[in-house]
């Protein structure tokens, strides 16, 4: 309800309220790097640890660079993947966390494809 009382109403339950292009979902959440100060120490897979060093895997990293040609795959601390939609300079800020326990492929691809602004 915050989002459509907001100056800027979206609504935070649609995919396409997420497009960087037409929205800034972002000042309804916390930044992701408050997010992971608040979760206990442990709980949040290294991203190296995801497919054995090999960048396969879990991730499925090389079927994400296949499909997208976006050979960014590293992550921030070790733990957060930036979608292109908030990477640049101080675009890190923009990203909405987004914190799943699986299929972070088809995450990653939904976050490149429909301009998702996720970390």
């Amino acid at each position: 309800d915050e989002g459509l009382q907001s100056n800027s109403p979206i609504s935070l339950d649609y995919y396409r309220s997420y497009n960087v292009h037409s929205f800034h979902p972002r000042g309804h959440f916390d930044s992701w790097r408050m997010l992971l100060s608040r979760l206990p120490d442990g709980i949040v897979s290294r991203c190296s640890s995801l497919g054995g060093g090999d960048r396969t895997g879990d991730r499925n990293i090389l079927r994400y660079i296949e499909v997208t040609n976006d050979t960014h795959v590293e992550c921030e601390m070790d733990r957060v993947w930036i979608s292109p939609a908030c990477r640049g300079p101080n675009n890190a800020t923009t990203c909405v966390p987004l914190v799943l326990p699986y299929n972070f492929d088809v995450a990653m691809q939904l976050a490149f494809f429909l301009d998702m602004p996720l970390a």
